[in-house]
């Protein structure tokens, strides 16, 4: 069995972040180490949330995994309460690489979305995340995370975008941040959840390859975690099968089924998605 740490926060109320990673990998058939990044009362898009940051527990909890021995197979990242914790993080995954070549890192650099950052993010967070993502085999920010971390315009891609009338001038757009990105690491690079209107886009870049555009239907309103869910997806079905366009379609198919079904379990949008009684059609 694979074992996997997935670093991110915890929340007590609402599907997202660890609550979401844990039971996903592990019914894929991994052994999840968890890494909580900060404990939550339940996520932030409720009106009233109680938060503790564990920025300064970080470094002495992965020095314990590191004098136990303990290995990954692969490594997680997600949502990181400092850009402190993103410094630590930096270390242990080159002394983690050093002593496992083949380690897999996938980070998901959650800092904003909709064209605008998080409350909590600087300037300087970003930085370090363009630091993390050098060492990533492969990363998946949602268009505005790209926007923010190429340096572009949220809003020019976004009319771009729009006002693209085919596949391949919407590639185009697409191709100008990818660029950007491909200068801050050597990895490859999903870009996740692009609205089009009544459909979603997913693009997937890979070095040496024609960029990959999938689409999919909307199946319901937005609703929080779902990028946690589609981030578990992907990397549990890339690890597995090693064709990242497949693992892609995968993921964002489920996250689709996973949205309709918590619309017909009346599940209110902020609650995030329901799919533990589903997970058999992952």
């Amino acid at each position: 069995m694979k074992h996997i740490a997935a670093i991110n926060d915890l929340s007590g109320v609402g599907w997202c972040s660890l609550s979401v990673i844990l039971p996903v990998l592990s019914y894929m058939g991994y052994c999840v180490n968890p890494v909580p990044t900060a404990v939550l009362s339940n996520h932030t898009a409720f009106p009233y949330a109680y938060s503790v940051s564990l920025t300064e527990s970080l470094k002495p909890y992965l020095d314990a995994w590191d004098k136990n021995g303990f290995q990954q197979d692969a490594i997680l990242i997600g949502y990181l309460g400092s850009p402190e914790q993103a410094d630590v993080l930096y270390q242990f995954l080159t002394h983690a690489r050093e002593k496992n070549p083949e380690l897999i890192i996938i980070l998901d650099p959650v800092m904003g979305d909709h064209g605008r950052l998080y409350r909590n993010i600087t300037s300087r967070y970003i930085d370090s995340m363009r630091k993390l993502i050098r060492l990533a085999d492969l990363c998946c920010p949602n268009l505005t995370e790209a926007a923010f971390l190429s340096d572009l315009d949220y809003q020019g891609i976004t009319y771009a975008l729009t006002q693209c009338t085919s596949e391949e001038g919407r590639k185009m757009v697409l191709n100008a941040m990818f660029s950007g990105l491909s200068c801050l690491t050597e990895g490859k690079i999903v870009v996740t959840g692009i609205d089009c209107g009544d459909l979603y886009q997913n693009a997937v870049w890979q070095p040496d390859a024609e960029l990959q555009i999938l689409y999919n239907s909307k199946s319901g309103a937005g609703r929080p975690g779902t990028g946690d869910l589609f981030a578990s997806i992907m990397t549990g079905d890339y690890l597995e099968t090693g064709d990242l366009v497949n693992s892609v379609k995968r993921a964002a198919d489920f996250v689709a089924l996973s949205v309709k079904h918590s619309e017909e379990e009346a599940l209110a949008p902020v609650f995030g998605v329901q799919f533990e009684d589903i997970l058999s059609r992952i």
